[in-house]
């Protein structure tokens, strides 16, 4: 019985060590390896939206101590810094935001910050920040930019008329932004 059991075991290992090498024989079979090995060239896109034509167009007894400028290859626009002195008191800007790209633009974000007024926080409730299109349309998200075209933007910034009353003080104004966020269409 000994004997039977053994060759029922010698026959199992036989039969196991079968299995195995089949198994092993069908999966090389199925698992290839494949390999595609090629190179490419991408171009570099013509992407270029950036600003340009900023001016002064209009402004009432505004005092302007630092004009506007155009920097940082020509995506930013800073330095301007005036005084405003009495209830409607104005600056006006024109300026264009221009595709000189290959490739559609689309706006996709548009950010417009709440400006700082030290030490008064009631001047900056009664200033009025205005961006829009100079055709008085609106500026929206989706708004697209064909290859060179351009698009006039005014800005304007207005103390309001009906503010009831004007510091004693010197009133430091700061941080006026909006940032245009473009992507390709």
């Amino acid at each position: 019985m000994d004997s039977v059991k053994r060759d029922y075991k010698d026959i199992l290992i036989v039969i196991l060590l079968i299995g195995i090498l089949a198994m092993t024989i069908v999966y090389a079979n199925f698992t290839r390896r494949l390999d595609i090995v090629s190179a490419g060239e991408l171009r570099a896109s013509d992407w270029n939206v950036h600003f340009e034509n900023l001016v002064k167009s209009d402004s009432s007894t505004a005092r302007v101590s630092s004009p506007a400028v155009i920097l940082d290859g020509k995506t930013v626009i800073s330095g301007l810094n005036i005084t405003l002195e009495k209830p409607g008191d104005y600056i006006k800007y024109t300026f264009d935001i221009y595709n000189a790209g290959k490739m559609d633009a689309r706006l996709d974000g548009f950010t417009h910050n709440n400006p700082e007024c030290v030490p008064s926080s009631y001047i900056c409730d009664n200033l009025i920040y205005t961006i829009e299109y100079t055709d008085e349309s609106t500026i929206k998200l989706g708004d697209i930019l064909k290859p060179g075209q351009r698009r006039n933007v005014t800005l304007i910034i207005k103390l309001s008329e009906k503010i009831d009353s004007m510091p004693l003080e010197k009133v430091s104004i700061s941080d006026f932004s909006t940032t245009f966020y473009y992507v390709q269409k």
